[in-house]
C-alpha cells in the first residue's frame, strides 16, 4: 500500500481501497448499505466512490462500468476486472507522479510549463500531488527536480533503479515494498532500458 500512498491522490486512494476491498468479498449482490458496512465506508461515500470507480471502469469496459452505476447494488458475482487492471488504469490516467515520470522518459526536452499545458494542471497542482514521491525519494538521496525536471543522484545505479521502479511496480504486484534497494537483487536490463546513460533526466 505504500506505494499507492505514494503515486494516488488521497480521493484516488479511496476508489483504489474501495475497489480493492470489493474485490475480496464472497461473489454475490450487495446493497450499498451492507458494502459501506463491510468496507468501513459511509454510506454517502461509498455511493459517490462507485460512481467514480465506474468512471475508471469505463475506460476498461463500458459494460463493467455499468455494474458500478446500478444505483441500490453491486453484483460482485459480475466484476471480472482484476485490481491489478483497475490500477494500471487509474495510474496511467489519472496520478499525477506517474503521469509526470512516465512524461521525462517519453520526451526528448523537458519544460515543466509542457508537462502543465499538456495536462491542463498548474504547477502547485504537480508539486502538490507529486510532494510525496520526492520525500521518499530524498530519503535514497534522490533528489526529484519540477524546475529543470530532472532526478539527482552522486548513486548512478541507484538512480537508474528507482527512476524504474514506479513503472515496474505499476504494472506488476507482489509482496515487495516500494524501496528502490528492491531491484539491487534483480535483474536491471528493464530498468537500465527505462533511462539510457546519458539521458538529461539522470544527472
Amino acid at each position: 500500500m505504500r506505494y499507492e500512498k505514494i503515486m494516488l491522490s488521497k480521493n484516488q486512494l479511496d476508489y483504489y481501497q474501495l475497489f480493492e476491498k470489493i474485490t475480496k468479498l464472497p461473489k454475490r449482490d450487495y446493497s450499498l448499505r451492507q458494502l459501506a458496512h463491510l468496507t468501513g465506508f459511509s454510506y454517502a461515500k461509498v455511493k459517490y466512490t462507485l460512481e467514480r470507480i465506474a468512471e475508471i471502469v469505463q475506460l476498461i469496459d463500458p459494460e463493467q462500468a455499468a455494474l458500478f452505476r446500478q444505483g441500490k447494488n453491486l453484483a460482485v458475482e459480475q466484476i471480472t476486472i482484476s485490481l491489478n487492471t483497475f490500477r494500471g488504469v487509474l495510474l496511467k490516467e489519472h496520478s499525477i507522479p506517474f503521469q509526470f515520470l512516465l512524461w521525462l522518459v517519453k520526451e526528448e526536452s523537458h519544460e515543466v510549463a509542457d508537462f502543465l499545458t499538456e495536462n491542463f494542471i498548474s504547477f502547485s497542482t504537480l508539486s502538490r500531488n507529486i510532494r510525496e514521491l520526492q520525500n521518499y525519494l530524498k530519503h535514497y538521496g534522490i533528489q526529484l527536480s519540477l524546475a529543470s525536471c530532472t532526478l539527482v543522484s552522486n548513486d548512478e545505479l541507484l538512480l537508474r533503479q528507482s527512476f524504474a521502479l514506479p513503472f515496474l511496480d505499476g504494472h506488476a504486484r507482489g509482496s515487495r515494498t516500494f524501496s528502490p534497494l528492491y531491484h539491487r537483487r534483480k535483474p536491471l536490463a528493464e530498468a537500465f532500458g527505462l533511462c539510457p546513460a546519458g539521458a538529461s533526466l539522470c544527472q
